[in-house]
């Protein structure tokens, strides 16, 4: 009994092309499915951010945006969330509010500091405050993606 190796390669060929075809359609369906995610744990930080500033400014509020998500040369990707260059043209005073003003070096009557104003951190502050739980849920929703496959 001899079989036909052409035969046996072929269909091994032809088995191969069908599992990379999936892999790839895998591959886009997650890849898409991982940027929606990324937009909506972005989406939560930034939900945190405009509620610890609209106290102190709604204009402000308004500006903080989810922006584009980045992929890094050890392949973690991250999404920039807050004021983006075209909001800090807006509104610098976002940046000061963020990071404060330092003032001048002389006193007034009182011995305060001639234009000081001290750090109202929003941006980093609404970061940490839902790191960790935007990070869960995308992980939660990334599984529920993987196991569809």
């Amino acid at each position: 009994m001899t079989t036909n190796t052409s035969e046996q390669s072929f269909d091994i060929n032809s088995q191969m092309q069908a599992m990379i075809k999936d892999i790839d359609m895998m591959s886009d369906e997650i890849s898409a499915s991982a940027a929606e995610i990324m937009r909506e744990s972005g989406e939560m930080v930034a939900t945190e951010q405009r509620r610890l500033i609209s106290g102190k400014s709604s204009k402000l509020a308004g500006l903080i945006k989810v922006g584009k998500i980045y992929v890094t040369k050890k392949g973690n990707a991250t999404v920039q969330t807050g004021y983006d260059a075209e909001a800090i043209k807006q509104a610098p005073e976002g940046v000061i509010l963020e990071f404060g003003r330092a003032g001048k070096k002389s006193t007034d009557k009182l011995g305060r500091k001639i234009g000081k104003m001290d750090a109202i951190n929003h941006i980093r502050k609404g970061f940490d405050n839902k790191k960790d739980e935007a990070a869960q849920i995308a992980v939660n929703k990334l599984d529920e993606v993987l196991k569809k496959w």
